[in-house]
């Protein structure tokens, strides 16, 4: 089984950084690749959204680092 990594993002609705940890790092590193999405949520606001550009390029530097 692959571990799963934490990713903040932050709610649009209530500007709180959320720990995302759905996500394991190679297919962080795949959905970074190839442009797909990356979605988040808020568990208090019941609301979902998609990583901005500055997220995926915090993501990208922090999944170089060994």
């Amino acid at each position: 089984m692959k571990k799963k990594i934490p990713v903040s993002a932050e709610c649009p609705k209530c500007g709180q950084e959320r720990r995302q940890e759905d996500y394991e790092r190679d297919e962080l590193a795949q959905l970074l690749r190839s442009g797909a999405t990356i979605e988040a949520y808020c568990a208090s606001c019941d609301q979902s959204w998609e990583l901005s550009t500055e997220e995926r390029v915090d993501l990208a530097r922090a999944l170089d680092r060994p």
